[in-house]
């Protein structure tokens, strides 16, 4: 009898182990399970000769997308806070053929760098947080303690009323472009030199927590069978 109970403790303690095992290697994934939403900040107006005018920020990606919730947040790059934000709600325009939309914000006092940025963020997770004339790290609000990724592209005084900085290129993620030089704006269409592909947009994989499921059911199997 005593045996018998020593037997089912050291099964059960067994169990336990491998159970902690499986789930520190498995929760990762299973965290991850949700896929990031495939939209991203497309172009950018925010200096030119003179006065500035029409400065806006403008978003594209999966039409399918509900942006109710979402939302933009400009960062000072000069002491990282957040200086304005603005609530998104649904896309200006979706193109017919690929599916993808896209949302121009105009953005009156949009900062002229050296650095300054733009958050994207979705209502649970930063999108993207990018950085024009420099990088820095944000001091407050949702990017706080994140650092910015610069463009690489950059608009000044010289710059001609009217242009903007776009994302080029062909496909459906944000890797698929690059960001060009100022050239004449395309607010609420896709970019001069930017085409998308339709189908699948939102394409961030997802890893599937059925292995884990399986090696739970096979350890509760054994445990029961053996006490």
């Amino acid at each position: 009898m005593l045996f018998k109970w020593f037997s089912r403790l050291y099964h059960a303690i067994v169990f336990i182990i491998f159970l902690g095992i499986f789930v520190y290697l498995f929760a990762p994934i299973l965290v991850e399970a949700k896929p990031i939403s495939n939209a991203f900040i497309n172009e950018i107006h925010y200096d030119n000769i003179g006065l500035d005018v029409n400065e806006f920020i403008e978003i594209a990606g999966d039409g399918s997308i509900d942006l109710l919730g979402w939302s933009l947040h400009l960062y000072n790059g000069s002491n990282g806070e957040e200086y304005k934000s603005f609530s998104l709600h649904s896309w200006l325009y979706i193109e017919p053929i690929s599916g993808f939309g896209i949302l121009p914000i105009k953005v009156t006092g949009l900062q002229n760098g050296s650095p300054d940025g733009v958050v994207l963020f979705d209502g649970l997770n930063i999108i993207q947080f990018l950085s024009y004339e420099g990088v820095f790290t944000a001091t407050s609000g949702i990017a706080e303690g994140v650092v910015s990724t610069d463009i690489g592209v950059f608009q000044g005084p010289t710059t001609s009323v009217g242009d903007s900085l776009q994302l080029t290129g062909h496909g459906k993620l944000y890797s698929d472009f690059i960001w060009g030089e100022s050239q004449p704006s395309s607010f609420g269409a896709a970019n001069v030199r930017q085409s998308f592909v339709g189908n699948n947009l939102n394409l961030t994989p997802v890893n599937e927590p059925s292995s884990f499921l399986l090696f739970l059911f096979i350890l509760l199997r054994l445990f029961k069978k053996n006490i």
